[in-house]
């Protein structure tokens, strides 16, 4: 039961890490920071693929566990774990849209966003609700997760899925995005688009797999130390190489989060998992869909926060502070009072379902 509570831990405290860096990017971008306070802020970006990541790894763990794996009930929990609290973002987006508060929202877009097929259309994957987009894709994802579960069962095979993934979607973004040389048309292809991400989320498999490999699984206390501090350092050169972090560099600073995960869960250092992080993992998805509203409230009215004759690290940190201040409390009721009676009502009727199958 220790153990167990330990591998929760620190995979509550990576989605915890992840949440903070897209919310910082966030902040960083609505009060204009420029330069390498931008260039810092913009790697909370990459948050997004250490989500994918830790998707996968986790559903391979709960996969991994259950006896036999229903696949319908796979579904089920995957409906209630996602769909209740996206539904309300998508609302609360159409409802401040009505009064005036933000500034885009597309009927044909939100319906698109409600069956996850928004992720396909270049005009249609920001609506719905705002970020939306990472939520259609990780629903696409949780459509084909039982194929490459069941039929790449070896961390080979699924190391030449990714690679050749990879390599037909990339030379598809680069044709379609930056030989056209457009904004737009880049962040889509190079970033958006479910499948440039879907090997992103085949690393999670990887990672997963990759700790299940004998060896690994034999190491003693100090020799996973060790391993995990030469799997941080790794993945810090990756990092500080690609910087400043761009859409074209998505791969490799996916590749260096997989070894952060890697090294994560050989040894929870307290400096990423903590009480502050665990907590924050647990709120994460809300504060994923709410934060954005929160940002703007703090940014939208000017001020100190957006003057740029006051020192950029105090205005971001002041704002980043006041944002979470607004946040975190309000995602911690809507975890509780929407998220978790839901998780469990998909639990039950997953259950219910499989016990019906057998």
């Amino acid at each position: 039961m220790a153990e167990a509570t330990e591998k929760l831990d620190y995979i509550d405290a990576l989605r915890g890490i992840a949440i903070i860096g897209v919310v910082i990017v966030h902040v960083g971008k609505e009060i204009g920071l420029t330069g390498l306070d931008w260039h810092l802020a913009y790697f909370g970006q990459r948050g997004v693929q250490l989500f994918f990541i830790v998707s996968a790894f986790t559903l391979c763990r709960s996969a991994d566990r259950a006896r036999t794996v229903s696949w319908s009930g796979f579904f089920i929990r995957r409906f209630f774990r996602i769909v209740p609290m996206f539904y309300l973002a998508i609302l609360l987006n159409f409802a401040l849209y009505r009064c005036g508060v933000t500034r885009d929202f597309s009927l044909k877009g939100a319906l698109a966003a409600m069956v996850f097929l928004n992720g396909f259309s270049m005009s249609q994957i920001m609506q719905g609700a705002i970020g939306g987009w990472t939520v259609a894709d990780e629903a696409n994802f949780y459509m084909v997760f039982p194929l490459i579960y069941t039929c790449f069962r070896s961390l080979r095979s699924l190391l030449w899925l990714c690679l050749g993934l990879a390599l037909i979607v990339l030379s598809i973004s680069i044709k379609m995005a930056l030989v056209h040389n457009d904004v737009v048309r880049n962040a889509y292809y190079m970033f958006l688009w479910p499948p440039i991400e879907a090997p992103v989320f085949l690393l999670g498999l990887i990672a997963h797999r990759t700790l299940n490999l004998g060896w690994v699984e034999g190491l003693s206390p100090a020799q996973s130390g060790v391993l995990s501090a030469v799997l941080l350092a790794v993945a810090g050169a990756i990092f500080v190489g690609i910087f400043p972090s761009t859409n074209e560099n998505l791969y490799p600073c996916s590749i260096g989060l997989c070894l952060a995960v890697l090294a994560i869960a050989l040894r929870p250092w307290p400096v990423f998992v903590n009480r502050f992080t665990r907590f924050t993992g647990r709120i994460s998805y809300s504060v994923y869909l709410l934060h954005f509203y929160a940002v703007m409230l703090v940014a939208g009215g000017g001020g100190y926060f957006t003057n740029t004759a006051h020192p950029a690290a105090l205005r971001f940190g002041l704002a980043l502070l006041a944002v979470m201040l607004i946040t975190w409390p309000a995602c911690t009721l809507t975890q509780r009072y929407i998220e978790a009676p839901c998780i469990a009502l998909g639990k039950h009727l997953a259950a219910a379902a499989s016990t019906e199958a057998g």
